[in-house]
């Protein structure tokens, strides 16, 4: 059962977006938090325990975890890991191309289904790279369009979590026809209101 004794409130984050490296984070005692923002955790090392809502996993190296907003996560005390932290809110997500939105969909509207996924050694490499260059562009000094290179680089890496999750490939073009044919509806009925 999930306890909210030790409920920390999440901080507002500039421009709905932020990426941090965590290297050696340590938690000395559980704190929960109730996630205003959609959550990518990039894990290279670690030992310990991530808690989505009531499901405990075990955090090793080379994984991915996917928490979406509105869930309940935390950390047991003595986990420890050095990881890649994204966090985008769905106002930062309107800025990335319509054509990656099924991804978002299929990944993030029923985050159980993905809350951790396994990556082989070649897939670990790659989204580290693409971390990392998405890390340094996020820190460097804001210039003109800069939320659209980073929506850009949020979009890769969307697409890349959605082909190297456990989804079936039919259960995933299901589910991403599913949103597609959605999204349409809901665009021509916006469309004969007008």
């Amino acid at each position: 059962m999930l306890s909210i004794s030790n409920l920390v409130v999440e901080e507002e984050i500039k421009n709905s977006f932020s990426i941090r490296f965590l290297e050696d984070k340590k938690y000395e005692q559980k704190s929960t938090y109730r996630l205003v923002y959609n959550r990518i955790l990039l894990i290279e090392s670690g030992t310990g325990e991530i808690i989505i809502d009531d499901q405990i996993f075990q955090i090793s190296s080379s994984q991915l975890f996917l928490a979406a907003k509105g869930q309940f996560i935390s950390f047991n005390a003595q986990t420890k890991f050095t990881a890649y932290e994204l966090s985008f809110g769905d106002c930062f997500w309107e800025r990335t191309p319509s054509s990656a939105n099924n991804c978002k969909a299929v990944l993030f509207n029923n985050a159980s289904a993905n809350q951790t996924i396994p990556l082989n050694h070649q897939d670990n490499i790659e989204f580290i790279s693409i971390f990392k260059s998405l890390w340094y562009e996020y820190q460097k000094e804001e210039y003109i369009n800069q939320l659209d290179a980073l929506a850009a680089y949020l979009k890769i890496i969307m697409i890349k979590i959605a082909n190297v999750s456990e989804f079936s490939s039919q259960e995933f073009l299901r589910l991403y026809f599913a949103f597609s044919l959605e999204r349409i509806i809901n665009q021509f009925i916006v469309k004969m209101r007008i």
